[in-house]
């Protein structure tokens, strides 16, 4: 950039300034100014969306783009999640896709290329990973109709959306905060959410949820009569994980990030097994290796 035409980089500058008080926002503008520079510039040919064009097109998409940070302009995701080994968190997430597409869960992360193989060269945790993979895609199931997946009724996918409207801040927050007990208020909402959601497809009503509170036994006890084998090995332990929401706001102390990560990944785990009871579906399921 900086051997750049510095009237270039003015106008550029002008335009982004120009569109950010219209509203647009940086995915917006990242659209938006290339094709209102060059019309400034006096070209007169439709402006490519994709690739191809004039030299000029190249050059003040590459000087916009430095202008952000790659997640600013970045597609956005129908959900994100997390997996989190050795206390180290990777942010993962559910691309938006259109038709029948071929997935590969490695592709979806930001993990760097030497973390990506040393997971692949490890059976084991790469087992997990897909694992986690699949909870972030199932619960997104619950609310982005995919073929395979029997779609919950709308009163459930509210209930379905607003988990996972939670974990993604549990997810966000164990990747960035210095202080990671806001990960856990939300991972564990999350939870609450997913599983009432599970109560809300079967048509028990929003006061019989409300007086369930945040007793993760009793809505348990509930699920249980709905659905067989709810309460897996896995399940089971995953809920020994969870500490009570109620008593964990007011601990002085976070968890180290190694049981932040635990508890983390077992809320969006619970969250999956009971997404895939209600869609009767499951992405490792469907999965076909190539």
């Amino acid at each position: 950039m900086m051997t750049e035409n510095p009237k270039l980089i003015a106008l550029i500058l002008a335009f982004e300034h120009k569109l950010a008080s219209e509203g647009l926002d940086p995915k917006q503008r990242a659209f938006e100014l290339p094709i209102q520079v060059l019309q400034h510039l006096g070209y007169k040919e439709p402006i490519p969306i994709g690739g191809g064009g004039p030299e000029i097109l190249g050059r003040v998409k590459n000087i916009h783009a430095t202008m952000f940070k790659p997640k600013d302009t970045a597609m956005g995701a129908i959900h994100a999640g997390c997996y989190v080994v050795r206390g180290i968190v990777s942010t993962l997430w559910v691309p938006q896709f259109f038709g029948t597409v071929s997935i590969d869960p490695l592709k979806f992360n930001d993990l760097t290329e030497q973390q990506k193989f040393w997971l692949v060269e490890d059976e084991g945790e790469l087992g997990r990973y897909n694992s986690a993979f699949a909870d972030v895609w199932d619960l997104a199931a619950t609310f982005t109709p995919q073929s395979n997946y029997t779609s919950p009724k709308e009163d459930a996918v509210e209930y379905f959306r607003s988990s996972a409207f939670h974990l993604q801040a549990a997810s966000a927050s164990l990747a960035s905060a210095y202080d990671s007990r806001g990960a856990i208020q939300s991972a564990l909402l999350g939870t609450e959410l997913a599983l009432k959601a599970g109560l809300r497809e079967k048509g028990v009503s929003e006061s019989r949820l409300v007086r369930l509170g945040h007793r993760y036994d009793k809505i348990c006890a509930e699920l249980e009569s709905f659905y067989d084998g709810f309460k897996s090995e896995a399940g089971v332990e995953a809920l020994s994980i969870l500490p009570d929401f109620i008593s964990n706001r007011y601990k002085p102390d976070p968890p180290s990030r190694l049981v932040t990560g635990d508890i983390v990944m077992s809320a969006q785990f619970l969250a999956a097994e009971i997404s895939r009871k209600v869609t009767k579906s499951a992405f490792l399921d469907n999965a076909n290796p190539c």
